[in-house]
């Protein structure tokens, strides 16, 4: 039998190359396990294909041959490629194996990839163009760059994302400036020495500022600045406090209109029930007024300061509509606390205040 230099290579890879082992780039590169699939399948069927050529080219010019002699096809092909040729290429070749046949079996087209879903069971999967060419990326640096450069075919990422391991694992997001990644940013942080999760602000220059929030491994949680809570007018804004899951106490903007002159979001103090139930607004705060309602009354350990007023300078009624205040200059014979019942002030003894 006469090989061509590059049909003989595709014989001796054939017989001598390809394994059912673990590929290995320098001591099983033909090994079909550990993902060399991927590189040594698609080859050994294209090595299958100028082997069988090669053989059907051979055959048929035996068979000519053979025809044009007045013998059979069978003896003249062993006269063309000698028995002992035919019984070492036959000692040699690769026995049948389970696992090759059951992925020459498998239905291929573009764009799929082969997986094992356990033990000699292969199947194949989609592959984007995409994943293929990470197959390809050397290092993490790369890696980084084909996910950027992706664009809407893969993840997109607008700044410079790094992550690091260690004693203090870190996830850092920059901005990039003119393609260059700028030095201020933002870093995820976990401090294994003091358990902690933080959110940390860098400088211009890439040096630590501050936790801008932390999460402690206690559960407590702390923040350097304000924390401010914004939605849209006419919703409810609260913070709240729960007993394992179960509400208690929320701090509030209620969800009142803020139809203008300084109506709307109304400030309250709410309680809940054992089962999480709303009991009511402890303290209410009307944002417009300053006025301020407890619907359980009030209770002080010490004195209670009222504002002192003049019989001058006491608000009109109409403004200050229910409630009492102390005046520093009482008509005679009368107390120093007022009462305002919405229309007029009296004294304790139910006499109108006189304003002068």
């Amino acid at each position: 039998m006469t090989l061509s230099p590059s049909e003989a290579a595709a014989v001796d890879r054939l017989a001598n190359k390809y394994r059912t082992g673990d590929y290995h780039p320098t001591g099983n590169a033909g090994g079909f396990g550990n993902n060399g699939h991927a590189i040594n399948f698609p080859a050994a069927v294209n090595d299958i294909g100028i082997a069988l050529a090669a053989a059907a080219r051979e055959a048929t010019a035996a068979a000519a041959a053979a025809a044009a002699a007045g013998g059979s096809a069978a003896s003249a092909a062993a006269s063309a490629v000698g028995t002992g040729t035919v019984d070492a290429a036959l000692a040699a070749k690769q026995p049948l194996a389970a696992l090759l046949t059951a992925i020459a079996s498998l239905a291929t087209a573009a764009g799929k990839g082969l997986y094992f879903a356990g033990i000699g069971a292969p199947a194949t999967y989609d592959l984007s163009s995409f994943v293929r060419g990470l197959s390809g990326v050397g290092d993490a640096a790369g890696l980084r760059t084909a996910i950027a450069a992706a664009g809407t075919e893969g993840p997109e990422i607008s700044s410079p994302l790094t992550v690091k391991s260690g004693t203090y694992p870190e996830i850092r997001i920059a901005t990039t400036v003119d393609g260059t990644p700028d030095q201020r940013a933002f870093k995820i942080i976990i401090d294994h020495p003091r358990r902690l999760l933080a959110i940390q602000a860098t400088s211009d220059f890439g040096s630590y500022i501050r936790n801008i929030i932390q999460f402690g491994h206690d559960g407590q949680i702390s923040a350097a600045g304000d924390i401010s809570i914004s939605k849209p007018p006419g919703t409810n804004r609260s913070f709240s406090i729960y007993s394992d899951g179960i509400p208690r106490w929320s701090v509030s903007a209620n969800s009142g209109s803020e139809g203008g002159g300084n109506t709307g979001s109304d400030f309250g103090i709410n309680r809940f029930s054992d089962n999480g139930d709303y009991l009511g607004t402890s303290m209410f705060i009307d944002r417009g007024t300053g006025l301020i309602t407890m619907s359980g009354g009030l209770t002080s350990d010490g004195p209670v300061r009222y504002r002192v007023y003049t019989r001058g300078t006491l608000p009109t009624p109409a403004a200050f509509t229910v409630g009492w205040a102390q005046v520093s200059n009482p008509e005679s014979g009368k107390s120093l606390f007022v009462y305002c019942n919405g229309t007029a002030w009296v004294y304790i003894d139910g006499s109108a205040v006189t304003i002068a």
